[in-house]
Protein backbone atom coordinates (compact mmCIF):
# COMPACT_ATOMS: atom_id res chain seq x y z
CA UNK A 1 0.00 0.00 0.00
CA UNK A 2 1.37 3.44 -1.35
CA UNK A 3 1.66 6.32 1.70
CA UNK A 4 1.32 9.74 1.10
CA UNK A 5 4.62 10.72 3.41
CA UNK A 6 7.48 9.92 1.37
CA UNK A 7 9.43 10.13 4.60
CA UNK A 8 8.04 6.95 6.07
CA UNK A 9 7.75 5.23 2.70
CA UNK A 10 9.68 1.58 2.58
CA UNK A 11 12.04 0.58 0.39
CA UNK A 12 9.00 -1.48 -1.90
CA UNK A 13 6.68 1.60 -1.87
CA UNK A 14 9.48 3.58 -3.39
CA UNK A 15 10.44 0.95 -5.96
CA UNK A 16 7.06 0.69 -7.06
CA UNK A 17 6.92 4.55 -7.04
CA UNK A 18 10.34 4.77 -9.20
CA UNK A 19 8.92 1.19 -11.30
CA UNK A 20 5.45 3.74 -12.28
CA UNK A 21 7.77 6.69 -13.04
CA UNK A 22 9.69 4.60 -15.67
CA UNK A 23 6.75 3.34 -17.07
CA UNK A 24 5.81 6.72 -18.25
CA UNK A 25 8.62 7.75 -19.32
CA UNK A 26 9.31 4.68 -21.42
CA UNK A 27 5.63 5.31 -22.60
CA UNK A 28 6.48 8.54 -23.26
CA UNK A 29 9.59 7.29 -25.21
CA UNK A 30 7.23 5.25 -27.45
CA UNK A 31 5.01 7.55 -28.37
CA UNK A 32 7.75 10.08 -29.32
CA UNK A 33 9.31 7.74 -31.45
CA UNK A 34 6.40 6.88 -33.09
CA UNK A 35 5.49 10.90 -34.12
CA UNK A 36 9.55 10.28 -35.24
CA UNK A 37 9.03 8.13 -37.96
CA UNK A 38 7.17 10.46 -40.06
CA UNK A 39 9.69 13.49 -39.64
CA UNK A 40 12.49 11.33 -39.78
CA UNK A 41 12.75 11.84 -43.44
CA UNK A 42 12.56 15.49 -43.19
CA UNK A 43 14.77 15.57 -40.48
CA UNK A 44 17.31 13.70 -42.42
CA UNK A 45 16.77 16.16 -45.21
CA UNK A 46 17.67 18.63 -43.10
CA UNK A 47 20.86 17.17 -41.54
CA UNK A 48 21.91 16.20 -45.22
CA UNK A 49 21.35 19.53 -46.54
CA UNK A 50 25.00 20.82 -46.08
CA UNK A 51 26.04 18.52 -48.26
CA UNK A 52 24.72 19.89 -51.35
CA UNK A 53 24.22 17.95 -54.63
CA UNK A 54 25.74 15.09 -53.06
CA UNK A 55 24.27 12.12 -51.65
CA UNK A 56 25.39 10.15 -48.63
CA UNK A 57 25.65 6.29 -49.35
CA UNK A 58 24.88 3.22 -47.63
CA UNK A 59 27.89 0.75 -46.45
CA UNK A 60 25.52 -2.25 -46.10
CA UNK A 61 21.73 -3.54 -46.95
CA UNK A 62 20.98 -2.79 -43.42
CA UNK A 63 22.21 0.91 -43.07
CA UNK A 64 18.98 2.78 -44.37
CA UNK A 65 16.78 0.98 -42.15
CA UNK A 66 19.14 1.16 -39.10
CA UNK A 67 19.49 5.06 -39.63
CA UNK A 68 16.13 5.56 -40.26
CA UNK A 69 15.20 3.29 -36.51
CA UNK A 70 18.21 5.28 -34.84
CA UNK A 71 16.73 9.01 -36.16
CA UNK A 72 13.42 8.47 -35.19
CA UNK A 73 14.31 6.94 -31.81
CA UNK A 74 16.44 10.24 -31.41
CA UNK A 75 13.65 12.55 -32.24
CA UNK A 76 11.39 10.45 -29.85
CA UNK A 77 13.59 10.91 -27.06
CA UNK A 78 14.02 14.65 -27.76
CA UNK A 79 10.30 14.79 -27.84
CA UNK A 80 9.87 12.31 -24.74
CA UNK A 81 12.52 14.77 -22.61
CA UNK A 82 9.65 17.33 -20.84
CA UNK A 83 7.66 13.78 -19.60
CA UNK A 84 11.37 12.09 -18.46
CA UNK A 85 12.15 14.96 -16.62
CA UNK A 86 8.90 15.52 -15.20
CA UNK A 87 8.96 11.77 -13.81
CA UNK A 88 12.46 12.21 -13.15
CA UNK A 89 11.62 15.27 -10.99
CA UNK A 90 8.76 14.04 -9.13
CA UNK A 91 10.19 10.90 -8.01
CA UNK A 92 13.30 13.13 -6.58
CA UNK A 93 10.92 15.86 -5.27
CA UNK A 94 9.84 14.41 -2.29
CA UNK A 95 13.29 13.81 -0.95
CA UNK A 96 14.59 17.63 -1.68
CA UNK A 97 14.83 20.34 -0.18
CA UNK A 98 12.65 23.70 -0.56
CA UNK A 99 16.12 25.40 -1.62
CA UNK A 100 16.81 22.72 -3.48
CA UNK A 101 13.97 22.38 -5.42
CA UNK A 102 13.55 26.01 -6.10
CA UNK A 103 17.03 25.30 -8.08
CA UNK A 104 15.91 22.68 -10.29
CA UNK A 105 12.81 24.65 -11.21
CA UNK A 106 14.93 27.54 -12.44
CA UNK A 107 17.27 25.26 -13.45
CA UNK A 108 15.74 22.95 -15.21
CA UNK A 109 14.46 25.15 -18.03
CA UNK A 110 16.97 27.42 -18.50
CA UNK A 111 19.13 24.25 -18.85
CA UNK A 112 15.76 23.07 -21.54
CA UNK A 113 16.51 26.79 -23.00
CA UNK A 114 20.41 26.36 -23.50
CA UNK A 115 19.97 22.63 -25.18
CA UNK A 116 17.49 23.49 -27.81
CA UNK A 117 19.52 26.79 -28.78
CA UNK A 118 22.57 24.64 -29.12
CA UNK A 119 20.81 22.47 -31.16
CA UNK A 120 19.85 25.23 -33.27
CA UNK A 121 22.86 27.03 -33.26
CA UNK A 122 24.38 23.52 -34.42
CA UNK A 123 22.00 22.91 -37.25
CA UNK A 124 22.19 26.27 -38.66
CA UNK A 125 25.62 27.35 -38.17
CA UNK A 126 28.02 25.07 -37.69
CA UNK A 127 27.26 22.15 -39.41
CA UNK A 128 26.57 24.21 -42.83
CA UNK A 129 29.94 25.88 -41.47
CA UNK A 130 32.23 22.48 -40.61
CA UNK A 131 31.43 20.52 -43.94
CA UNK A 132 32.95 22.71 -46.59
CA UNK A 133 36.14 22.98 -44.00
CA UNK A 134 35.96 19.37 -43.24
CA UNK A 135 36.08 19.28 -47.07
CA UNK A 136 38.40 21.02 -47.92
CA UNK A 137 41.14 18.87 -46.30
CA UNK A 138 43.44 16.84 -48.95
CA UNK A 139 41.56 17.97 -52.02
CA UNK A 140 42.08 16.27 -54.90
CA UNK A 141 44.25 13.79 -52.79
CA UNK A 142 40.97 12.02 -50.91
CA UNK A 143 37.56 11.91 -52.50
CA UNK A 144 35.23 12.49 -49.69
CA UNK A 145 32.07 10.05 -49.70
CA UNK A 146 29.79 10.37 -46.36
CA UNK A 147 28.40 6.49 -45.13
CA UNK A 148 24.42 7.97 -43.85
CA UNK A 149 25.29 6.18 -40.51
CA UNK A 150 28.53 7.96 -39.83
CA UNK A 151 26.94 11.07 -41.00
CA UNK A 152 24.28 11.03 -38.98
CA UNK A 153 26.85 10.17 -35.68
CA UNK A 154 28.95 12.85 -36.44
Amino acid sequence: MRQDDPSTMGLLEHLEELRQRLIWAIIAITMGTLIGVFLTQPVLRALTAPLGDRLPFASSPTTPPAVFIKVAILIGLVLAMPVIMYQLFQFLAPGLKPNERRYILIGAPTAALSFALGVIFAATVLLPAAIPFLQGFLPGIVEQRYCIHEYISF
